[in-house]
């Protein structure tokens, strides 16, 4: 058996603010940035460790709108993963720095050790995982292990074997993982 899809998703938002650092004749320049891959992996992740898997992109309890204007005051955080957390309503409860030491930028170790740490944890603790670009979550129960990622969806498998190749399938198209956090329900 294969990862299978559970549901499919994608990551067209963006988020827009005026930049007064950069001032051309007395006016601000308007800024962008893409994606609510954070948003969505960590509000996935807190429904999961809430009340298990769920089967739709509605399941995660927010809608797209929701976590696009979630996304735009998480980016301000994105080098204090610890008040991410906080503003989402997760706890931090390890620093994953051992995966930001990757100086291979080898994909395939990279999520060897995301898998490892979700065994040494359980399922009462989710991993959010990141690129340079990009923001992702796994986490794994006593029957399956899952990986969700907004650009494409959420994959289910029954094996760590299975849910690794479609990672290491979807992550090589944006390059090795760069670092990661586990996150709890706080008690």
């Amino acid at each position: 058996m294969t990862a299978e899809l559970v549901f499919q998703t994608n990551n067209a938002y963006d988020q827009y603010w005026l930049d007064w650092g950069n001032q051309q004749a007395g006016k601000p320049t308007k800024e962008f940035e893409e994606g609510i891959c954070t948003a969505a992996a960590m509000n996935w992740a807190k429904k999961v460790l809430k009340t298990g898997p769920i089967n739709t992109f509605e399941g995660i309890g927010l809608d797209a709108h929701t976590l696009n204007a979630q996304m735009a005051k998480l980016r301000r955080y994105d080098a204090a993963p610890k008040e991410q957390c906080e503003m989402v309503g997760l706890e931090l409860f390890v620093d994953y720095s051992a995966i930001s030491n990757n100086a291979s930028g080898d994909v395939v170790d990279s999520v060897d050790k995301v898998t490892k740490f979700a065994e040494k944890y359980g399922d009462k603790r989710a991993i959010i995982f990141w690129t340079n670009t990009h923001t992702m979550a796994y986490w794994r129960s006593s029957k399956n292990k899952q990986f969700f990622d907004i650009e494409v969806g959420l994959y289910r498998a029954n094996t760590t074997k299975e849910i690794t190749a479609k990672m290491k399938e979807i992550i090589g198209t944006y390059g090795p993982v760069t670092g990661g956090i586990v996150v709890v329900l706080p008690v």
